[in-house]
């Protein structure tokens, strides 16, 4: 019966021992992985590559004339001739306005408005009508105008 009881304590011990032994162990192998670690983080540069090299660029012909080759010409595209008529013209310069007269063109109705504010009516009427014909125009009867004046009202 004592070498039952010897035999038990023994078996308890190595018990001990080994789980002591296991713990040590796995302690030993944490430390070194925080060494890894630190080492692999902290002390080591990283190799970081700073600038990609240049490009060297080499130019190829894409074309290369010899004698027999015969040049090609390109000719510019005909322009069009895009006439525009006087009053096309004119409704292009609208609205003008002076310290003396407003020359407006109504389009949903074609007709233009021209109010004359400055005194005497007359004379400013005669200018306006040389303005129209200074821009091409032939015939004022060609041109739907309606005269007014604050003072006299608008005439058609």
């Amino acid at each position: 019966m004592i070498i039952v009881v010897t035999y038990g304590i023994f078996i308890n011990n190595m018990k001990t021992n080994i789980n002591r032994n296991v713990i040590i162990i796995i302690i030993f192998l944490a430390f070194l992985l925080g060494i890894l670690v630190f080492w692999k983080f902290f002390l080591v540069k990283s190799q970081k590559q700073t600038s990609l090299p240049a490009p060297t660029i080499n130019p190829t012909p894409i074309l290369t004339l010899t004698p027999t080759a015969t040049p090609i010409f390109f000719l510019p595209s005909p322009t069009i001739d895009i006439k525009v008529t006087p009053k096309e013209k004119i409704i292009n310069l609208l609205p003008i306005t002076t310290q003396n007269y407003t020359i407006e063109y109504l389009p949903k109705i074609d007709k233009f408005f021209v109010l004359i504010f400055g005194t005497p009516f007359e004379k400013y009427k005669k200018e306006i009508e040389e303005w129209f014909y200074s821009q091409g125009i032939e015939k004022l009867e060609d041109l739907d105008i309606s005269w007014g004046s604050p003072r006299q009202g608008i005439s058609p």
